[in-house]
């Protein structure tokens, strides 16, 4: 064991400070203040116990660490950073680490026989830091100073400690995840003060009675502490043993937004300003740039993909997430796969996406230009009573903002064509439809095509 101390040399230019290691019994005999030597009496602890005795086990831990373990590699990718909160015996670190390619995991707890077993198990593991002492209810976590993480799991630790405990994890766990990363919390919970089934409500008991402050939370109460400090719940995944790993995200305070690509596309697609979009930007919405249309298909091709099997659902979440969804399901899509039967893939699952918008008002809460792009797929549609609702909804923006008059006017054009043919007749060599006669004919004239 080494200990990294700071030294003072005197030479010819006077004293000159320096860092350097040393062996832990070499500090041992330095003449130094007692919070020194309390550590140098811990870390000695430390290194006696990993050279002897085994490490804690829990059975528990062995029994959940698999099905943990397959919730996580979901939410992170090989080489993110996780921070585990409550490490415990070490095993979920030594077990996960390499399994699931962090690039570091760090480990943090409060007990000394805890830190100890951690560093037993792990130390031989290079993804794996040392173990740090850090006390969760004390929401700094001055050990972690300067670090950033992926994400924050903690396993089976809200419960048998006090509240303070669970709102410190909220407010550090927010302050060390960077935009987007993950918080995940895996334990058992309670739902409004109703605990299922009796062996969690027996639990319940035996944990108040040995000590009055701990007990397991209700997730309402658990949801609502996180959104105070910016963590969006994103889902509750059922485990064995009537336990749940419940997965928050960290908003990024600039957008607004959980995911970083939500807020790229809306960057990208609005200039940065949806308020005041520059003429160019707007120009480029409706035309043809091949150009533009590669950008996007490497900045998001594989974010549309996602968006197509409901993969990113969760953006709805928020109004301008919902509203990035939108615009990848029913814009970047036709840009991306232009001129193929791909590029209207999306228009069912955004026309879902707007019903719901409108029925939570949620387009009161965005930018007039931002209101119009998340209107767009009902104009699309090709079905005659979401050509009713457009007409209603691109109605009411020109009402609210004069700038939107011509935009109805176009809604009024393409829901006369989708009542006349029950559908766009331009698209039908796009998607290999025979047109009719009729339609033939109406292809032919100026303005049968947007």
């Amino acid at each position: 064991v080494l200990f990294r101390a700071r030294t003072t040399a005197v030479r010819d230019t006077g004293e000159v400070d320096g860092v350097r290691w040393v062996p832990l019994d070499e500090v041992a005999a330095w003449e130094t203040d007692d919070s020194v030597l309390r550590a140098i009496a811990r870390l000695t602890r430390w290194r006696d116990a990993v050279a002897g005795a085994p490490p804690r086990h829990s059975p528990a831990a062995a029994r959940n660490a698999a099905p943990i373990q397959a919730v996580l590699a979901e939410v992170i990718e090989p080489g993110d950073v996780v921070l585990e909160l409550g490490a415990g015996t070490g095993q979920h670190a030594a077990s996960m680490a390499d399994s699931l390619e962090v690039g570091r995991w760090i480990p943090v707890e409060l007990d000394d026989d805890g830190l100890v077993s951690v560093a037993h198990r792990t130390h031989a593991i290079d993804r794996v830091d040392p173990p740090r002492r850090v006390d969760l209810s004390w929401a700094p976590w001055r050990a972690l100073e300067g670090e950033t993480a992926d994400l924050v799991y903690c396993a089976n630790v809200i419960h048998i400690a006090p509240r303070a405990v669970m709102r410190g994890l909220m407010a550090g766990a927010a302050a060390r995840l960077r935009p987007g990363g993950h918080l995940a919390l895996y334990g058992p919970f309670g739902h409004g003060g109703t605990l299922v089934p009796e062996s969690n409500a027996a639990f319940d008991a035996d944990l108040r009675a040995r000590n009055p402050r701990w007990g397991i939370r209700d997730l309402e109460e658990v949801v609502l502490e996180a959104s105070r400090h910016g963590l969006h719940w994103r889902r509750t995944v059922p485990m064995p043993a009537n336990n749940h790993v419940v997965l928050f995200r960290r908003v990024d305070p600039r957008t607004g937004l959980d995911d970083p690509r939500a807020g790229d596309v809306l960057q990208r697609w609005f200039g940065g300003d949806p308020h005041h979009p520059s003429d160019a930007v707007r120009s480029a919405w409706f035309r043809k740039d091949p150009a533009a249309d590669r950008a996007w298909a490497e900045a998001h091709e594989a974010t549309v993909d996602r968006a197509l099997v409901g993969a990113l659902d969760g953006w709805a979440a928020t109004p301008r997430g919902r509203l990035a969804l939108v615009i990848l399901l029913d814009q970047i899509t036709r840009q991306i796969f232009r001129d193929t039967p791909r590029a209207f893939a999306g228009d069912p699952r955004a026309v879902r996406l707007v019903r719901d918008a409108i029925g939570q008002d949620e387009p009161a809460s965005l930018a007039p230009w931002e209101h119009q792009f998340l209107l767009m797929p009902l104009m699309h549609s090709e079905d005659r009573g979401v050509q009713d609702l457009a007409l209603a909804a691109f109605r009411d923006l020109a009402d609210r903002d004069e700038r939107f008059a011509g935009t109805f006017d176009y809604a009024v054009r393409h829901a006369e064509i989708v009542r006349r043919f029950g559908r766009y007749p331009h698209r039908n060599a796009t998607l290999g439809r025979v047109s009719t006669a009729e339609e033939e004919a109406f292809l032919t004239q100026p303005g049968s095509s947007f």
